[in-house]
């Protein structure tokens, strides 16, 4: 009868243990599916910050380099220009250019167009087309593709300095293009967006501003 009992407890012993090992196990299991399923979680979590972070970086540099960044200012417009295109620029102004080299005739130039009275002056004697595109640009931020505003206002003929100072094109312009590009009120420079660098017309981004301001005025007034 002894020997029964324990082989009896023994019995129930290796199936307590035996159960005891399942549910250890289980429990292992369980706490290693849940610490993966933290870990993957983390991660996730991890990675879409990663994601929305880039993004958002991606976002602010085009709305600043596209959007925000200003256009060149007038002087810096003007730097390849040579004293000849200067002189005319100041000729339709009505202006005396008396520097003789390109750099101070630039910095005399910029000071003038950029005097308040001067400019809105100037602007109330274009004809109404070059006063259409100017609208126009002014409503674009300063700026236009090149080839969307050439096919609207016309396209600036490609000369050298020579062949320019012999036909004299300001006074004969062709296009609305050439009446702004010859006063100065109007430029062309690559400039970076979404789609890589692309060509625009622009006003120069100081003279932009003072236009901003004189719309305003009239629109006070009237």
């Amino acid at each position: 009868d002894t020997s029964e009992c324990v082989g009896g407890c023994q019995g129930v012993n290796r199936h307590t243990r035996k159960q005891v090992d399942t549910y250890t196990s289980r429990q292992v299991q369980y706490l290693c599916t849940c610490f993966l399923v933290y870990l993957f979680t983390c991660l996730l979590v991890y990675l879409s910050t990663c994601l929305l972070v880039y993004l958002s970086t991606c976002l602010l540099v085009y709305l600043f380099t596209c959007l925000l960044s200003p256009m060149p200012d007038l002087i810096h417009s003007l730097l390849n220009q040579d004293i000849g295109h200067l002189r005319i620029i100041a000729d339709l102004w009505g202006l005396d250019l008396d520097s003789t080299d390109s750099d101070s005739a630039r910095d005399e130039l910029s000071a003038s167009l950029l005097d308040f009275n001067l400019l809105a002056d100037h602007l109330d004697s274009l004809p109404p087309a070059a006063d259409s595109a100017i609208a126009a640009l002014l409503a674009s931020n300063g700026r236009i593709a090149w080839a969307t505003f050439t096919r609207q206002f016309g396209d600036i003929r490609e000369m050298g300095a020579g062949k320019r100072d012999r036909e004299h094109p300001h006074r004969n312009p062709i296009s609305v293009s050439e009446i702004l590009f010859y006063r100065g009120l109007l430029a062309r420079a690559f400039f970076e967006t979404d789609k890589g660098s692309q060509e625009f017309a622009y006003i120069p981004n100081d003279m932009f501003e003072l236009m901003i301001e004189e719309r305003r005025k009239n629109l006070a007034n009237f």
